[in-house]
């Protein structure tokens, strides 16, 4: 039997005592930008029609800009982003990265054709592939342990909140730019509403880029570190580990970030895999909802904006920050797996949900209501990250979550949207039938995910009982 200190961190990368001074404007500039990288990224859905009949596409090559034009810049650029995060800076790549896709969000404005438009979209994947893994990794150095999920909720939240405020922002966009009409700008010349709508939402992201510099830089994020070692009073708390569970068993950092993959690989996989199951649907659903209000239930685009961005906004609020809070709170009292279960039982509630809200429902507000319920829970990207946050080596978190959420991001964004564009034009050949489309891969994605989180589950349980050996 081995003792395992549970309280700090390790030689390497010691667990904050408490918050970094810097901790509440980091995670609020930090929020600021995953609430821009979200609205930027999902405007997009809200003008399907006008982007539709102005460039002559279907809905597959639509479900193209959604899913596989984000997707594939995700896929290129995230694992070399992540990298340069670990071992250079994390705020010049968050820099970096906002500057970028909002230069591509204004681009969209410009558009004039499929290939410009899918152009602008692959750009717009640098936001997910150069914020997410600096700023979720960045979390642990600023929040002390039993934080960090809280934290990290309240990050995930902000998807949330992007998401609905680009609908909600969005629906009072189209209906103002609409009622005026083709617009003449400098140089530009004239533009659509609809490119109005990208062109506003892009440009301030590259003056809000510069709160970078109030973030802070890793040589002040490991002074702290350090000087939160724990004093030579304080007992460390010590629990008692199977056999199996040793100290040579855990990886050290210095054996490097493939020996613990390798060594880890079901935990990865497993986690990654069932997200990714959960993602296709979370795509999917949030692409072609607003298209599934106008054309089953005959919404406008400025009230599907209202509605939907208020249910979706506020209901996603809720999801990520209760789950973040019961993570804690489950961990608090010695469940030590509770990202898996959050993820498991959540899993089980968005199949209700995406079968009653899209097929089932008759009216808007059951619709709303059940669309609201898959909202709370679908948020998987957070409890996914607390789950790798709790149990990867502080020297390749980074890249650990980088890889989870590219996997997840490239199978959701390019399966979700398009299979569901799939069943509705060449299964049901109905438009209107995109409601039962979205209920079908609801059901799939939701089975498919079950299995996976199920099968790494005791994998994940290992993986973070070595890493507590390691820094015992």
């Amino acid at each position: 039997m081995v003792a395992v200190d549970l309280t700090g961190g390790s030689a390497n990368s010691p667990g904050l005592v408490k918050r970094h001074p810097k901790a509440v404007v980091a995670l609020a500039i930090l929020i600021l930008f995953t609430i821009l990288s979200y609205a930027d990224r999902m405007i997009i859905a809200l003008l399907v029609d006008p982007i539709k009949a102005d460039l002559g596409l279907d809905d597959v090559q639509f479900s193209y800009l959604t899913g596989l034009a984000f997707a594939l810049c995700f896929g290129i650029a995230s694992l070399p982003l992540a990298w340069l995060a670990d071992k250079w800076s994390r705020r010049w790549v968050i820099y970096l990265g906002v500057t970028l896709w909002s230069l591509a969000t204004a681009a969209g404005g410009l558009a004039s054709s499929f290939g410009e438009m899918f152009l602008s979209r692959f750009f717009v994947g640098v936001g997910e592939a150069a914020l997410a893994p600096a700023a979720f990794a960045m979390i642990p150095d600023l929040f002390p342990k039993h934080q960090v999920a809280r934290a990290t909720g309240l990050m995930g939240s902000a998807a949330a909140l992007g998401g609905g405020m680009a609908v909600l922002s969005g629906g009072f966009l189209v209906d103002f730019t609409g009622s005026m009409g083709q617009a003449t700008l400098p140089v530009v010349g004239a533009v659509a509403p609809w490119q109005a709508v990208f062109l506003i939402l892009g440009l301030p992201g590259v003056l809000l880029a510069f709160l970078t510099l109030l973030l802070p830089g890793r040589d002040e994020s490991e002074a702290l570190r350090q000087a939160g070692k724990r004093q030579p009073a304080e007992a460390p708390a010590m629990v008692e580990t199977g056999p199996d569970i040793t100290m040579e068993a855990a990886h050290s950092p210095k054996s490097g970030y493939f020996a613990w993959l390798r060594s880890n690989w079901l935990f990865m996989s497993g986690l990654a895999l069932g997200c990714s199951a959960m993602g296709a649907l979370a795509y999917g659903l949030t692409s072609w909802t607003p298209a599934y209000l106008s054309r089953v239930f005959g919404l406008s685009m400025g009230e599907v904006g209202i509605t939907l961005g208020f249910v979706q906004m506020l209901s996603g609020l809720v999801g990520y920050i209760a789950g973040g809070w019961l993570i804690d709170w489950l961990e608090a009292r010695g469940i030590k797996n509770a990202p898996h279960r959050y993820l498991i039982g959540a899993t089980c509630i968005a199949i209700v949900a995406s079968v009653s809200g899209f097929y089932l429902a008759g009216s808007v507000p059951v619709a709303l209501f059940f669309i609201g319920m898959y909202h709370m829970a679908a948020p998987f990207n957070s409890p996914m990250v607390v789950a790798l946050q709790k149990g990867v080596p502080s020297d390749f978190r980074g890249q650990a979550i980088a890889l989870a959420t590219m996997t997840a991001t490239l199978i959701g964004m390019l399966a979700g949207p398009t299979v569901i564009a799939l069943f509705t034009e060449e299964f049901f050949g109905d438009p209107a039938k995109v409601g039962a489309s979205v209920a079908i891969v609801g059901v799939i994605c939701g089975i498919v995910a079950l299995l996976f989180l199920s099968t790494s589950y005791n994998a994940a349980l290992r993986a973070r009982n070595d890493l507590d050996a390691l820094e015992g």
